[in-house]
């Protein structure tokens, strides 16, 4: 998603340009302090008092109503954007509390007004419920303060498998938390920590977690204000990792060499499946390195390449290396400055592929020249299965070759030339197979 796509998304979810959900407006006069509380208390007379109380209880009378169904026992709590406060969250896990411990298995409360304390009390009532396996509670407002609990629930012996927990601006503070929980875990295999500002001494903790847990397989980091120091890090930490298998590093800050440093662990590590480098900046001298891991890595399936600033050289050495390669099957290149007089390359190297089954070439400036060559690439091809071609100057010429092919082709081939974002996505569901199992969450973000 791009940044106007956000903005949008964020108005239309009444959240603030940070993309978190705005708090309740306080009342004008509200004390800022407990003393002024103290004071406003005394000054008020007792009919105010008595306005007060009523307004409170008809709020606790309508919290009772709208979580009167989970006071019996639910398996699955689905309670994304409904206006949960941190007050509501204090009441559920109250209610939670009463459950059996091996009534709930899934809690997802993405896009509330969760603060850390409703958080806290939820971490705590949940350690006990030995099914649970997923908590998403994302794009709330958590904070560091809340990853103390946190932290308890991951170091205990609890079966929870996937913690999405993005966008709470929980800092280099609440990862170090997170990380410190996750020392010992040997369940977590799924862990969404994007857009949390977590810097690179956030990710300074989870390296040096990553040296010793092998449990956790899928790591989001993306939008977290990452640079090559912290990359750095993370290099060394998959040199010895064992466990990590998809790894999201998109929309932060790795030029000048952080790149470089990745590209030295995906030579050394043989786990790494899927990796996004997107939205990076990434340049030639990147794309070098980025050629060269491709001829010596084994692993490596799925590769986000899209939206940054790839010059025809680092285009060169990027498909020059995918003519020995055949272990990746799924590249974006989407946003990337592809004309017709880089095209060549592109098309040689397809040509001598045998590994790629889908590939993204989304945004460029791709003409009916390129896609008629293209077209003869693909005919010829009975490896590759869909292609993404949106967003480019396709003429008539390119559209009728397109339409012959597919022809030809049946169901052996997906061209899609669709700017619709619906239509987009469900392509990216379609793609993903289930050796992809978070394909379609990596890339459908762009659309």
């Amino acid at each position: 998603m791009n940044k106007r796509q956000h903005e949008e998304e964020a108005d239309r979810n009444e959240r603030g340009e940070d993309g978190l959900p705005k708090k309740p407006k306080i009342e004008k006069g509200a004390p800022e302090s407990v003393t002024e509380a103290i004071a406003k208390q005394e000054m008020t007379t007792p009919e105010e008092q008595e306005q007060k109380q009523i307004v409170l209880d008809k709020k606790q009378q309508h919290r009772e109503g709208f979580f009167e169904i989970f006071k019996k026992a639910h398996a699955r709590l689905d309670l994304p954007w409904t206006n949960v406060s941190d007050d509501d969250a204090i009441y559920l896990s109250k209610i939670i509390a009463n459950y059996e411990p091996d009534a709930l298995t899934f809690l997802d409360l993405t896009g509330n007004y969760v603060d850390f304390e409703g958080a806290n009390q939820l971490f705590k009532v949940l350690q006990k419920q030995t099914k649970l396996n997923t908590v998403k509670i994302s794009w709330n407002r958590l904070q560091h303060k809340a990853c103390e609990s946190l932290r308890e629930l991951l170091a205990s012996d609890h079966p929870l498998s996937h913690l999405a927990i993005n966008g709470n601006n929980i800092s280099n503070q609440g990862i170090a938390e997170i990380a410190g929980g996750l020392l010992t875990n040997k369940n977590l295999t799924y862990l969404d920590v994007s857009n949390n500002w977590v810097g690179n001494s956030g990710l300074k903790s989870i390296s040096e977690m990553l040296q010793q847990n092998n449990t956790l397989q899928s790591l989001n980091l993306s939008h977290n204000k990452i640079a090559v120091k912290g990359v750095e890090l993370l290099d060394e930490a998959l040199k010895v990792n064992r466990g990590i298998t998809f790894l999201d590093l998109s929309y932060n800050n790795l030029v000048d060499g952080g790149v470089k440093r990745l590209c030295d662990a995906l030579i050394m590590n043989n786990v790494l499946s899927n990796v996004s480098l997107s939205n990076n900046w990434i340049g030639d001298a990147e794309a070098l390195c980025i050629g060269t891991a491709l001829k010596f890595n084994k692993t490596l399936k799925v590769l986000d390449l899209g939206n940054n600033n790839i010059q025809v050289d680092g285009m060169r050495l990027i498909f020059s290396a995918l003519k020995v390669n055949d272990t990746l099957t799924f590249l974006d290149m989407s946003r990337s400055h592809l004309s017709d007089d880089d095209m060549g390359i592109v098309i040689e190297s397809l040509g001598e592929n045998r590994g790629l089954v889908h590939i993204n070439l989304h945004g460029n400036t791709i003409g009916d020249e390129s896609i008629i060559k293209l077209c003869d690439v693909f005919r010829k091809s009975d490896i590759i299965r869909n292609v993404i071609l949106s967003d480019n100057p396709v003429g008539a010429r390119g559209i009728e070759a397109i339409s012959n092919l597919l022809k030809e082709k049946g169901d052996k081939l997906t061209i899609k030339l669709s700017n619709n974002k619906g239509e987009m996505r469900r392509c990216y569901d379609v793609i993903a197979s289930p050796i992809f199992s978070e394909v379609s969450e990596i890339f459908r973000r762009n659309f």
